[in-house]
């Protein structure tokens, strides 16, 4: 939209193959919100094939701390009707994701999780990467933190897509993140006497077995989470993997999309590399 509404398109599949492809003549219904500047992701939500929208805006808010206005991410979630586009319900904001960049649906009927990053609320500064999970009438369940290391003034993480998996038998979620030392400038932050500020120049390792990497110089996380549906308690963490394609090039996942059994299963993950792009292909 040209004033920055979040809107949403429903263009039936058959004007997708035509030649010359979609117009706006070809456009079933659509959706749109003033109260939201974009929409990051959509999907098929429900059985009824509905469509759940992650949608984003940046809102301004006074901050006691430091007297002064701050600008603050916010995600929300809102279900459409999959005949006309009007909600079924939402959107929802959840304060406590901050910035939302990739929605999945639990296959089993009982709601959504948002993946994304936010500040970690520290004068410092950072990011941790954040996952919350709704049930399918978009109730707050819970929001669970990602990183990689103690240190989080230090190393960044970044998470984006998302995807539901299986890991023995029971519910669970797949993401693709990037970790790092943002820049020179992070280990700067400390004083010349703090042992932290050596310690970040030299290069850090993460806490799931990455190898060391110098300011500005990312690894690829993958990290896999129980699911849960207990209001307040977050799925734990079942495993990371933190890797790259070398150890100088700077690498980072950014999303994560399944393959289909017949060839082979698991999942491709397109990375960001410091020479171009990539892609990862996990069991």
């Amino acid at each position: 939209m040209p004033n920055g509404e979040a809107f949403a398109w429903h263009i039936p599949r058959e004007a997708l193959h035509k030649k010359g492809g979609p117009t706006t003549k070809d456009v079933a219904w659509s959706w749109s919100s003033s109260k939201w500047t974009s929409v990051k992701a959509i999907r098929i939500g429900d059985k009824r094939r509905n469509a759940i929208a992650l949608v984003h805006r940046e809102v301004t808010r006074w901050d006691k701390k430091t007297k002064s206005e701050v600008a603050q991410k916010e995600a929300g979630l809102a279900l459409l009707k999959r005949n006309s586009g009007k909600p079924i319900w939402g959107p929802t904001m959840y304060r406590d994701q901050t910035e939302g960049t990739d929605v999945a649906v639990a296959p089993n009927g009982s709601g959504y999780i948002v993946s994304g990053h936010g500040d970690n609320g520290k004068p410092r500064g950072g990011l941790f990467g954040r996952i919350t999970r709704v049930t399918a009438k978009g109730e707050y369940l819970w929001t669970q933190t990602i990183n990689s290391h103690p240190e989080v003034d230090v190393i960044f993480n970044e998470c984006w897509g998302i995807q539901a998996t299986k890991v023995k038998g029971k519910l669970s979620w797949i993401l693709s993140c990037g970790t790092g030392i943002e820049g020179m400038h992070i280990c700067h932050g400390f004083k010349k006497t703090d042992k932290r500020r050596k310690w970040c120049e030299a290069g850090t390792p993460s806490a799931y077995g990455g190898i060391p990497r110098l300011p500005s110089v990312w690894a690829n996380m993958v990290p896999t989470f129980e699911d849960s549906t207990v209001k307040g308690k977050p799925g734990k963490l079942i495993n990371s993997l933190v890797n790259s394609f070398a150890k100088k090039p700077s690498s980072a996942a950014e999303f994560i999309s399944p393959c289909r059994k017949k060839f082979g299963g698991g999942f491709y993950v397109t990375t960001d590399e410091g020479f171009g792009a990539g892609l990862l292909r996990m069991a």
